[in-house]
């Protein structure tokens, strides 16, 4: 009896999960690598490492490069372009100097007595608190001062789509004192534990997989999640703005005007105030937030196609 040959159309499907499942492996792997190697070499030499990491990716990848240019061109016309230019190039630089600070334990953060003022009313309110973040600055430094500043401190994250990071990741929020949720797998648990009071932080700047509205983002429309606009008004919760920036040797931490928003409020409106209210801690520390990501989406495609004469 002779044996059926293999099809390959039937097998390719399974290799192609193979090879992801190596890739991701192998990515895994290199950021492990990368992450011990950085937190063994003195502070000083790793941050320069990686922000020379940083200006060989602004050479490299002219993708992201022009990204960021428009991103800031939209944030900033009234700068000039070889300004905006060397923002974008110091943008990619301290993004690779964040990536060292964020693997060390000894880094100092500070807090200025205004924004210590705005954070300490809110916490002390007795009210469930939504702190407002953003992918601004050493942004896990900023979770590690929360965890050490208030207790049960909950944090909202995205799925990486590689579960050997994921796990690491989570196994490395948990030693800080940070509870987590996946955002699109554990809303609900996210939802009960701001029931409960207790603070949660969600990085609300980027442009996600979720449910979303078109929202102003310096001046033009960018797809927003609606998740913590909604998550305050079932909660009851107050929104405080939260960033982090560069300070000397050590970083400061931003404390932005706590959000006032109404139960008449629509989605859209809430996104709107929320993107606003992050807008004003990007303008603190323009250079640290992350230009190159692709904020607007098919939104900034279909606006330069317009304006395309």
């Amino acid at each position: 009896m002779t044996s059926k040959a293999p099809d390959p159309a039937v097998d390719r499907p399974a290799r192609h999960r193979r090879f992801r499942m190596a890739r991701r492996w192998v990515f895994y792997v290199l950021v492990r690598s990368l992450a011990e190697f950085v937190r063994r070499i003195p502070r000083r030499m790793a941050g320069d490492f990686l922000a020379a990491l940083g200006r060989l990716a602004w050479m490299v990848r002219p993708a992201d490069r022009e990204r960021t240019l428009r991103q800031l061109g939209y944030a900033f016309p009234e700068l000039s372009a070889a300004r905006r230019r060397s923002m974008g190039r110091e943008c990619f630089a301290l993004f690779g100097r964040n990536l060292a600070d964020a693997v060390r334990s000894e880094i100092q953060v500070r807090i200025d007595p205004q924004d210590a003022e705005r954070f300490d009313r809110a916490a002390a309110s007795g009210d469930p608190l939504l702190l407002l973040a953003l992918h601004l600055g050493c942004w896990e430094q900023l979770g590690r001062w929360l965890a050490r500043r208030l207790e049960h401190m909950g944090t909202v994250t995205a799925n990486p789509h590689n579960h050997w990071i994921d796990r690491w990741l989570r196994k490395e929020r948990v030693a800080l004192g940070l509870t987590t949720f996946d955002r699109r797998r554990e809303p609900l648990a996210a939802a009960r534990w701001l029931r409960r009071a207790r603070p949660l932080a969600i990085l609300a700047d980027h442009r996600g997989q979720v449910e979303s509205v078109d929202a102003a983002f310096f001046g033009r429309p960018a797809p927003t999640a609606v998740g913590p606009g909604r998550l305050a008004r079932r909660c009851g919760a107050r929104i405080l703005p939260v960033g982090i920036t560069r300070d000397g040797d050590g970083h400061r931490v931003l404390v932005g005007e706590e959000l006032v928003w109404s139960t008449m409020d629509d989605e859209t409106q809430l996104a709107t105030r929320c993107n606003a209210a992050l807008e004003e801690l990007i303008r603190r520390a323009p250079t640290e937030w992350t230009w190159f990501h692709d904020r607007y989406g098919e939104v900034a495609r279909s606006a330069s196609r317009r304006e395309t004469p």
